[in-house]
């Protein structure tokens, strides 16, 4: 089954013109670490995400020897001049691996930027206090049977809600942001149960006793400010849509909610913007990275609105770069298409009809000519329009583009690329070089999900060979 799946892998990326990766590792309860790379390219209009390879680390894990293992995946799918971009979290390590492996672009995870900004606000004194008086309460009632209980006694008296309380994982900021929203519905009963006869003298409420009304407070505050933060993880980290092209799209917006209002915001609120605006404003000042999303935002018709003159002359130029390569890769064609200027088809033609003997017979008429030889010999070709060169087509159909109207946010961009590929041959070509960019790299740290399920405690020995047969077989089946 395994040889089956891989081959007709192969063979659907056999004829795919353009794709990007994304990887990460990850270690098994054996503490064996492993590197998954996925892959993302478009198919008859069709986003599709593959998982390639897991492979196991028998070396240490240094960009050059993960380059190493990058390139020998590219080589075996056919992917070496495909991929121009891929996806990483933001280690050291990953960066130099994708440049060894000899893709030119390595994209840092929006998601993970984002996680370690907002990661710093946990550090901030008066966040840090806030979160301790609560999780230990949270801890009691999640690990206790007659807590339980007890808090579902409340939850229905007080007709709140019956459920369970989150509990954060200090590694993910988003869990906290949950627990503490949770928290703040559910704080009536919280009240009422660590005050009830069965449960007030337990250890985790001492410090509960000292949540009062300007502790509450704060957390709606830091709930108020990272809501938007929060919610742009979530959009984020979608799969089956592009989000290459809201990496920008969103930083501007986080940078607009992250301003200081003097009107709204108190000095807690202005010490967590603070924090997390001072360390966004130190990512993605790599000139090529910058300027791949600018293209990218520009080609997605939710955000076109955003771009410069200066990425639209970069738009045309990269689309003109392309046909040029195209039409070197057939150099004997000599029919007018839509690859090739009127200049270099005249020269072909040229060239051709001197190195070709004249035929000494004309060629059989069809049976549409033999029927009407006599009425086409009326018709007179008084002039032939050559075809426009590429870089002016290019910037007609730049134009058109920009005048269509923007999509809606939720619109799907694929379909309306897919819908405007013969009325825009030339940028919706180009635009499948951006849509299969992910911002993230979720699509690879989701398969640790199923790796833990199939490494299980039981299986912790399972041969690398077979986890990377079995993760294939459930990602790609």
């Amino acid at each position: 089954m395994y040889d089956v799946a891989l081959k007709a892998l192969k063979s659907d990326l056999s004829d795919v013109e353009c794709a990007a990766l994304t990887g990460d590792g990850w270690t098994s309860r054996a503490t064996d670490h492993f590197l998954t790379i996925t892959v993302h390219y478009i198919k008859d209009w069709q986003l599709n995400v593959k998982v390639l390879q897991t492979l196991k680390a028998d070396v240490a894990q240094t960009g050059e020897n993960i380059g190493i293992e990058i390139e020998d995946c590219l080589k075996e799918f056919g992917l070496t001049d495909k991929v121009e971009v891929m996806t990483t979290d933001n280690a050291k390590s990953m960066v130099n691996a994708t440049q060894k492996a000899g893709v030119r672009l390595s994209m840092g995870c929006f998601a993970h930027t984002l996680n370690l900004s907002t990661q710093k606000v946990m550090a901030v004194e008066s966040v840090s206090a806030m979160i301790s008086m609560i999780r230990p309460a949270i801890t009691y009632f999640r690990s206790s049977y007659m807590g339980k209980i007890v808090l579902k006694e409340k939850q229905t008296a007080l007709h709140l809600p019956e459920h369970r309380l989150l509990l954060d994982c200090k590694t993910r900021w988003n869990s906290t942001y949950l627990m503490l929203e949770r928290f703040q519905t559910q704080y009536p009963a919280i009240v009422a149960a660590s005050m009830d006869e069965r449960l007030k003298n337990k250890e985790g409420f001492k410090k509960l006793q000292k949540c009062d009304s300007d502790t509450v407070e704060k957390i709606q505050t830091f709930l108020r400010v990272m809501k938007i933060p929060y919610l742009i993880t979530v959009a984020m980290s979608a799969e089956k849509r592009p989000t290459c092209g809201q990496v920008l799209p969103m930083m501007d917006k986080l940078r607009k909610h992250l301003s200081p209002d003097e009107e709204a915001d108190d000095a807690f609120a202005c010490d967590i913007k603070a924090v997390i605006l001072s360390d966004l404003e130190t990512r993605y000042q790599d000139t090529d990275r910058v300027e791949f999303l600018e293209e990218a935002s520009a080609m997605d018709p939710r955000f076109k609105g955003m771009a410069t003159d200066e990425v639209w002359e970069r738009v045309v130029t990269a689309i003109d770069s392309r046909q040029e390569v195209h039409v070197k890769k057939e150099p004997n064609d000599v029919t007018f298409t839509p690859t090739a200027t009127a200049a270099s088809a005249a020269t072909q033609l040229e060239t051709k009809t001197q190195n070709e003997e004249v035929p000494a017979k004309l060629a059989k008429l069809s049976a549409m000519e033999e029927i009407f030889v006599d009425d086409d010999d009326d018709v007179e070709v008084l002039h032939v329009e050559p075809p426009l060169p590429v870089r002016v087509r290019a910037q007609q159909e730049v134009h058109t583009y920009k005048n269509l109207p923007k999509l809606r946010s939720t619109d799907d961009i694929v379909a309306f690329w897919k819908e405007r590929s013969l009325s825009l041959p030339l940028l919706s070509g180009l635009a499948k070089r951006y849509l299969v960019v992910p911002g993230t790299s979720v699509p690879s740290e989701r398969v640790f999900s199923t790796a833990g399920d199939l490494v299980s405690a039981e299986r912790a020995c399972l041969d690398p060979d077979n986890v990377n047969v079995l993760l294939f077989l459930n990602k790609n089946t």
